[in-house]
């Protein structure tokens, strides 16, 4: 397909080519922006701490990288400049904090999106977050659960317009086309896919882990996969073996799970930017 250059998508987010549920987001809807078939521009990602400088993500020159290398004043002067020489018919941003630079690069017809994630919101919000998230002209949010966290500490924005775009599977076709179970698993099963980190214990792994021999007992059989890394995951998977219990869950990291969900987030995001 032949890219107008002249039609343009900035994304900003703080990480993009890490490990990170963050990077793994910023690349979904890099994938997803670029499969809308009725869009033939070009993609500028605005990283503030990837090291990479700027580099070109695909050899049609389509995707374009600029990190700032943590540097927020490098960032924000990097986002100034490409309001000048830029305008863009829409910006995403992947992260609350990111939102008063997008204002400047949105252009006079322009959108600016935001997508909220979770414990960057649950926080009462300065004036200029508030205005900015007012003055979006979308809001995006993972879960009902991140969109309530939010109002619960900001009531001036409880009627906000905002979308909900779950992280992975939302319907009978997408879980047809995302089935990532590991051959000779059951046929029923959940998956919780996300770092496990040792200050980040709010995320429902352990109530999970509790309440599944409670679910066995109206589902038989049923597997729990927890698939994700980080510095929490050992106590995790002692819980699940000090149970000594076939009916517990079972750990998976599995490269196929995260593939899949980013798939699921690449289809959601296909939905969202059709005009």
């Amino acid at each position: 397909m032949n890219r107008c250059a002249s039609r343009r998508i900035a994304i900003l987010t703080p990480t993009f080519q890490g490990h990170d549920g963050i990077s793994s987001v910023a690349r979904g809807i890099v994938t997803a922006i670029a499969q809308v078939e009725q869009y033939a521009g070009k993609i500028d990602v605005l990283c503030l701490c990837d090291q990479q400088s700027s580099s070109c993500l695909d050899p049609d020159d389509t995707v374009t990288l600029h990190s700032a290398a943590g540097s927020k004043i490098r960032f924000v002067t990097c986002c100034l400049q490409h309001a000048l020489t830029r305008p863009y018919e829409l910006v995403v941003v992947n992260h609350l904090s990111l939102l008063p630079s997008a204002m400047a690069l949105r252009s006079r017809t322009g959108r600016v999106a935001v997508f909220l994630h979770g414990v960057e919101c649950w926080r009462p919000l300065g004036r200029l977050r508030t205005w900015c998230l007012r003055n979006a002209n979308i809001r995006l949010a993972n879960s009902h659960f991140t969109w309530q966290g939010l109002i619960q500490h900001n009531h001036a924005l409880t009627n906000l317009p905002v979308s909900i775009c779950p992280l992975g599977v939302a319907d009978t076709d997408r879980a047809h086309r995302l089935d990532v179970r590991p051959p000779g698993d059951p046929e029923q099963y959940a998956l919780i896919v996300g770092r496990m980190a040792s200050d980040e214990q709010y995320k429902g792994h352990d109530q999970l882990i509790d309440l599944w021999p409670q679910l066995l007992e109206q589902v038989p059989g049923a597997a729990l996969m927890i698939a994700g890394t980080g510095d929490d995951a050992a106590r995790l998977q002692g819980r699940v073996q000090a149970a000594g219990d076939h009916r517990h869950p079972r750990r998976a990291f599995q490269q196929q799970a995260r593939r899949a969900m980013h798939q699921g987030l690449a289809l959601e995001f296909q939905q969202l930017l059709r005009p």
